[in-house]
């Protein structure tokens, strides 16, 4: 793994403050400037590795404050909905592990991510993921079923993706675009995948301020995504972000004694 000199000093890139530091630079600089890290398995591991456990930290902490706050009657209680159960007593173990675990990542990751990806490929994949998630929103199609209407859109989001690609010249012109906007698409990006996760809680008779609070790891969560993809890979972000769903999936498993 490349280690830098600094006097007498060496710094391991994936030091726990190196990190912190990459991530703050993140925040503040050029995305346009961000290059990818040289593919290095163990350096992308364990970049993996601590950005998952402060996924979980931030998880644990935010619940502890959160029920903090809703005893004090600051926020209300948001519980989530039952839509996970639901799938889990449907579809049986496998599926249930098969959506939530590999499927919701990768729709996610392409939606919220693809777009910002420097292969046009992948953002070609990204863009027309954005328009398959329009269409699930639209009409309210239960992508993860079998059904006519998630083969329809599949079919229709996967036709857009072949224009895309059979097209450079148009692909080109909207990454240019893309690039010029890209500081703006991140926090669009993150408002947009905090809002995806809206329909996980009940906030029928929910304030503003509750519902802010229940979104907001979302959106953090996705920012750190974001830097993920840039600088370690899409498919580096795409892991990280099914190790995410993991554990929580185990738990509710665990749960109903699958």
């Amino acid at each position: 793994m490349p280690k830098r000199n600094l006097g007498s000093k060496t710094i391991n890139p994936t030091d726990t403050h190196m990190i912190i530091k990459e991530f703050y630079n993140f925040l503040r600089s050029n995305p346009n400037e961000i290059d990818e890290v040289p593919k290095n398995f163990k350096r992308r591991a364990l970049v993996l590795l601590k950005v998952l456990v402060f996924f979980y930290a931030l998880k644990l902490l935010w619940s502890a404050a959160q029920l903090f706050l809703v005893q004090h009657h600051i926020i209300s209680d948001a519980k989530g909905t039952d839509g996970s159960t639901m799938v889990l007593s449907e579809s049986g173990a496998f599926a249930f592990i098969l959506e939530f675990v590999l499927l919701a990542p990768l729709l996610e990751e392409l939606a919220f991510r693809g777009i910002l990806q420097k292969k046009p490929a992948l953002a070609a994949a990204g863009l027309s993921t954005i328009f398959l998630c329009i269409l699930i929103l639209l009409f309210r199609i239960q992508i993860y079923s079998i059904s006519a209407a998630s083969i329809t859109s599949i079919f229709a989001a996967a036709a857009v993706y072949l224009i895309l690609v059979r097209s450079p010249r148009l692909l080109q012109e909207i990454l240019i675009v893309r690039n010029r906007h890209m500081r703006g698409i991140l926090w669009l990006s993150a408002i947009a995948f905090s809002f995806w996760h809206f329909y996980n809680f009940d906030f029928t008779q929910s304030s503003p301020l509750t519902i802010a609070w229940y979104l907001a790891p979302h959106f953090i969560v996705a920012w750190l995504l974001s830097w993920v993809s840039l600088r370690y890979g899409f498919f580096t972000a795409y892991a990280l972000h099914m190790c995410n769903n993991l554990l929580p999936t185990l738990f509710i498993l665990y749960a109903n004694n699958l």
